[in-house]
């Protein structure tokens, strides 16, 4: 993993996923817990965390119970901060268990991050169903509208990503918030500022952002779908 991060962007990234892929893709379950011991399991998800990549903490959990309210036919998800990919798996596995097609985009800056997104979505067999973006992302999006953004930032990253959000959004999108430093005073104003709403959503950090004039999202249903982190 220390070796990825140096490569940096020497090596193109589609030949980096593939001769990662083709390495630890011939491992059994057995071995890459071994060689990632910080993974996380349910029944139908094994998720690989690589050191020093973002995974499953209360917070994710936190917004992951919230996220998957909103998954119905057609709705087209964005997660600024992939990590692992965990979010995106459990997006995935409530569709699949409804029975709907939904749309995922994930965007990842840290390459070696990016990688264990991709990897974890082609050990699981969702690559197919799961947009990943190496980078910034904003411009990469131009001429796409989402109906939900999900946002796992530092309070000052928060205003940059909002502003810049702005093209992306259609008239009813609601934008998930949680960050790990829990300033929640900064992170309002960071949002009223930039002329958004910031509503808590529920008591573990998660909040509701919306832009002035939207309606926000219609479809969120307010039972939770079942979801394997609530086991």
């Amino acid at each position: 993993i220390g070796a990825l991060r140096k490569l940096g962007g020497a090596v193109p990234g589609a030949w980096l996923v593939e001769g990662l892929h083709r390495v630890l893709g011939r491992l059994g379950e057995d071995a890459l817990w071994r060689i990632f011991p910080e993974s996380w399991h349910d029944d139908d998800i094994v998720v690989y965390q690589f050191p020093r990549v973002y995974g499953i903490t209360p917070l994710t959990q936190a917004i992951a119970r919230e996220a998957v309210k909103y998954v119905a036919e057609g709705i087209r998800f964005l997660e600024f901060g992939a990590g692992t990919g965990v979010q995106s798996a459990l997006l995935a596995q409530a569709a699949e268990k409804q029975g709907v097609i939904i749309h995922i985009t994930a965007v990842e800056k840290d390459m070696v991050a990016a990688l264990n997104a991709e990897f974890n979505s082609r050990k699981q067999g969702r690559n197919r169903k799961v947009e990943l973006i190496h980078g910034d992302g904003i411009e990469l999006l131009r001429n796409r509208t989402f109906d939900v953004i999900i946002l796992k930032l530092a309070y000052w990253e928060l205003g940059p990503i909002l502003e810049a959000a702005k093209g992306l959004l259609g008239p009813d999108t609601v934008i998930l918030y949680t960050g790990a430093d829990f300033k929640t005073d900064e992170a309002r104003t960071m949002a009223e500022t930039s002329g958004y709403t910031f509503s808590p959503l529920s008591e573990e950090g998660v909040f509701e952002i919306r832009y002035a004039g939207t309606s926000g999202f219609r479809g969120r249903s307010e039972k939770a779908t079942s979801s394997p982190i609530d086991r």
